[in-house]
């Protein structure tokens, strides 16, 4: 929510499961649940952090100091990580413990068009190991989901804020 809530709601009935209270935050992306029935999302302004819950409980498992706002939904890898991207940078993290496994930053100059990279699409991924994400650069990204390294970039000319969606032939929409 708007006020830094985070809800688990009975679908039967709509009746409040649990609630994760963050404080003074603003939480804009849809989480995203692992197979073990953990949920995790991310907020901004002004606490810049990443989350996963326990599903049943509501209890936090860990936490991620972001330091930039995380404005787009995570992507779950098979791999054991949670992939997301927040402003001038794109993570991994590991879905267990929270650790970081890479960032990128997207504040060079090389790889931005404005000084501001504020990710809003949420990423694709694809089963050979890459990441697709785009941002208000207006640069499409593939990452490789390994080793966090900037595979290409394609430049759109305007801002990226839909997510991209991968077809069976290799095109990325």
């Amino acid at each position: 929510t708007y006020d830094g809530r985070f809800f688990a709601l009975n679908k039967i009935n709509g009746k409040k499961v649990w609630e994760f209270n963050i404080g003074d935050a603003v939480i804009w992306a849809s989480p995203v649940i692992d197979e073990a029935g953990n949920v995790f999302f991310g907020c901004q302004w002004p606490i810049q952090k990443f989350y996963s819950l326990d599903g049943l409980t509501g209890e936090k498992l860990w936490e991620f100091d972001v330091g930039s706002g995380v404005h787009c939904s995570a992507a779950l890898g098979e791999n054991g990580k949670v992939y997301f991207g927040a402003t001038d940078k794109i993570f991994a993290l590991d879905t267990k413990s929270g650790d970081l496994h890479w960032e990128l930053a997207l504040n060079d100059p090389g790889l931005t068009a404005n000084k501001s990279n504020t990710i809003w699409s949420s990423p694709a991924l694809s089963n050979d190991g890459t990441l697709y994400i785009g941002g208000d650069s207006g640069f499409m990204y593939a990452v490789g989901t390994q080793s966090g390294k900037l595979k290409w970039k394609f430049k759109t000319d305007g801002w990226v804020t839909s997510s991209p969606a991968l077809d069976v032939n290799g095109n990325i929409y």
